[in-house]
């Protein structure tokens, strides 16, 4: 569904859009496995809200055992030839870990538990922004916008 849609199907404006899920000031749609179907999940029945976060720490593992082997060929009589090799796998594991980072929203409702799509951690982070600025204009109406 596309923003404009969802806006008219609740009646309100759009607060966040983005591929983990659309807020409006009533409802969050979530979108499901390869956008094929969406959850529509009533703001006012969500008692809590969480980030789930997946993260690979043994590739940070892997850089500090690369980096101490590069450190370790530096300062060897024997190891020239090792320290920009390792020193760089041990980069490209820092850089592959935080391309890997992933983050998805939790919602609990009662009993279910519903999450969104993984996504980035800025994604997860505005999602979770938006929501609490629609239950804040929920529980004080005069801040509603128009």
């Amino acid at each position: 569904m596309t923003n404009s849609t969802i806006g008219e199907l609740f009646g309100n404006q759009v607060l966040q859009s983005n591929p983990l899920a659309t807020v409006t000031l009533d409802c969050i749609v979530i979108r499901n496995s390869a956008q094929r179907s969406h959850t529509i999940l009533p703001l006012t029945r969500v008692s809590r809200i969480r980030r789930v976060t997946t993260a690979y720490p043994a590739l940070l593992v892997f850089s500090i055992a690369l980096f101490l082997v590069s450190a370790a060929a530096y300062y060897s009589k024997q190891g020239a030839g090792a320290t920009l090799p390792s020193g760089l796998l041990g980069a490209g594991c820092v850089l592959g870990y935080q391309l890997t980072r992933r983050a998805a929203v939790s919602f609990v409702i009662g009993d279910e538990s519903f999450e969104t799509e993984r996504g980035s951690h800025a994604q997860a982070a505005a999602v979770i922004a938006a929501i609490q600025s629609a239950q804040t204009c929920l529980q004080t109406p005069e801040n509603l916008p128009e």
